[in-house]
């Protein structure tokens, strides 16, 4: 999600930041980059998880939410998933549905 939020140069309204405007152009603007930014963010949750930023109003808002939720990485355990979807061969399992079965238990 933060690569598609800096592809359109979005990344930065998710910071902490205190912002200026010199001209009703520069706070229309903003205006409307935060709320593309916030709609990009809300379109890659789950629409289970909404409940969870339904109240926010800033995309800062909703990325440390989710970031408090969901952002934890175990390293390891990252390298670990890498290391068996890259192992997870179709040729494995005797139906398509074990290996996705299988790829899906990888996920959870």
């Amino acid at each position: 999600m933060l690569t598609i939020l800096a592809q359109r140069e979005l990344n930065t309204l998710i910071k902490e930041q205190k912002f200026t405007f010199k001209s009703d152009y520069e706070t229309w603007s903003f205006t409307k980059a935060t709320g593309e930014a916030f709609v990009l963010i809300k379109s890659n949750v789950s629409e289970i998880l909404w409940f969870h930023i339904d109240i926010i109003t800033t995309p800062h808002e909703a990325w440390d939410k989710l970031e408090s939720l969901f952002g934890k990485v175990d390293t390891m355990r990252a390298m670990q998933i890498d290391v068996q979807l890259t192992a997870l061969s179709p040729d494995d399992y005797p139906t398509m549905v074990d290996y996705l079965t299988k790829f899906k238990e990888l996920y959870s």
